[in-house]
């Protein structure tokens, strides 16, 4: 499951298990306005800490390498390509499980999805389309899950907060992790704990992920991820400024303004794909539809038989998706995004098969011609030879 938990991460920028992790033993700094902790206590206190009410805006900057692509309709990062180039504000409310708010704003457009119990809706401005979901109950959910005990309280849009993005590092931890206390920062005006995780492998594209985790609260607050040997962050999310207080409930209710062309959907996920709503971080909508809890980790429910094949262990493992490759140019709709991504990679041919190969800074991405995709945060190489597993075969 942690394995599975950290490749998720890695494809994610392009994710509270503790046990078996290599702590450093660590005191905060001497910092009056913080009192002294360690690494494996902040970890203990992030995994237990208490749900709260809460609303912010979050800046999520990425400089991953990737070339220019092509924006939406809305232009002005007013949606999740922009994601993966550059800078994107996102505004997020939440008062438990059923009750969210997300916005993606651009320069021109904002693109909404709202929760208020058994009610959804995704509006996009730019198209002036509202489209309405009627979701389970709270009680109708704890049954098909069997218990209230893992209910998250994760967004429609996996990892769009930090504390989703913490959560997938966190879970992904065991013996190949080092993990230290490394001093104090502020973070949207909130003193904040510097907990850093460091792969031991030699092979990982990634060097450091690094999580503030709010020193009243134990709320991660930001979530950044270096590159192996670079200094500056590939990938950042944070608040930038965040409350505590329970949301009005104004901010829940959504009511199509006049004009707009109103829609209905079986689901939430599927009200996300038909009115063109912001989609999920892998090119598809986000896989939340409502109908199953979204973990803290960020992910929803898979679709039966989706699970991906895992080939490697620790920060090296790669996942293996089959009949993949032919989303990556339709999964961005008409953004081209995928398509984009594609024509940037480098054709590849070897006892593998052939394909394209892409890598970043933190993430590579192999398609193949047989509909096979890799994606781990490896070099493409690790991928290449991943690919020849009989776990991977076609």
């Amino acid at each position: 499951m942690r394995t599975r938990s950290r490749w998720g991460l890695a494809a994610a920028t392009t994710g509270v298990v503790v046990a078996g992790a290599v702590v450093v033993p660590g005191v905060a700094s001497a910092d009056p306005d913080l009192p002294p902790t360690t690494a494996e206590q902040l970890l203990a206190d992030v995994a237990s800490a208490q749900e709260l009410p809460f609303s912010g805006t979050v800046e999520h900057t990425s400089d991953l390498g990737l070339p220019e692509l092509p924006q939406g309709r809305g232009g002005g990062g007013g949606d999740l390509v922009g994601l993966l180039t550059g800078t994107t504000t996102l505004r997020v409310w939440s008062d438990g499980e059923q009750r969210q708010r997300l916005a993606l704003l651009g320069s021109f457009s904002e693109n909404d999805v709202v929760r208020d119990g058994t009610d959804a809706w995704v509006w996009r401005s730019d198209e002036r389309t509202a489209v309405q979901a009627e979701l389970p109950s709270q009680e109708q959910l704890e049954a098909a899950r069997g218990s209230a005990g893992d209910a998250g309280a994760g967004t429609p849009w996996p990892g769009a907060t930090p504390a989703e993005a913490a959560q997938r590092a966190l879970a992904a931890l065991d013996p190949t992790t080092e993990v230290v206390l490394d001093g104090t920062t502020t973070v949207a005006g909130r003193d904040a704990y510097d907990l850093a995780l460091r792969p031991r492998s030699t092979t990982s594209l990634v060097g450091e992920v690094r999580v503030a985790v709010d020193a009243e609260t134990s709320y991660p607050l930001s979530v950044q991820v270096t590159a192996r040997g670079a200094s500056d962050p590939a990938l950042r999310t944070a608040f930038t400024d965040l409350s505590y207080a329970v949301p009005g409930d104004d901010v829940f209710a959504f009511t199509p303004p006049d004009g707009a062309e109103v829609r209905e959907a079986p689901s939430l996920g599927a009200a996300m794909a038909e009115g063109s709503a912001p989609e999920g971080r892998h090119g598809a909508s986000s896989g939340w539809t409502g109908e199953g809890p979204v973990s803290s980790s960020g992910g929803g429910s898979a679709p039966e038989g989706a699970a991906p094949t895992v080939v490697g262990e620790g920060w090296d493992a790669v996942a293996v998706l089959r009949g993949a490759a032919g989303g990556l140019t339709s999964g961005a709709g008409d953004l081209g995004a995928g398509q984009a991504l594609l024509d940037a990679a480098q054709p590849v041919t070897g006892e593998f098969g052939s394909g394209r190969a892409l890598q970043t800074a933190l993430v590579s991405v192999l398609a193949l011609d047989d509909g096979r995709v890799l994606v781990g945060a490896v070099p493409t190489s690790v991928l290449e030879q991943a690919a020849l597993d009989p776990a991977a075969v076609p």
